[in-house]
């Protein structure tokens, strides 16, 4: 049972650290492109 706990707390562990920030860093990416186009498309 302890392999087992330690297996879960290493995927959420490696989890938080890889495919968090690379989401984080998605949506902001997305988030600024939204802005700018809305910004141009105003008159």
């Amino acid at each position: 049972f302890m392999l087992y706990g330690f297996c879960q707390c290493l995927d959420t562990f490696l989890y938080v650290w890889t495919f968090l920030p690379i989401r984080i860093t998605l949506a902001l990416i997305q988030a600024i492109g939204t802005l700018c186009r809305l910004r141009t498309s105003k008159p």
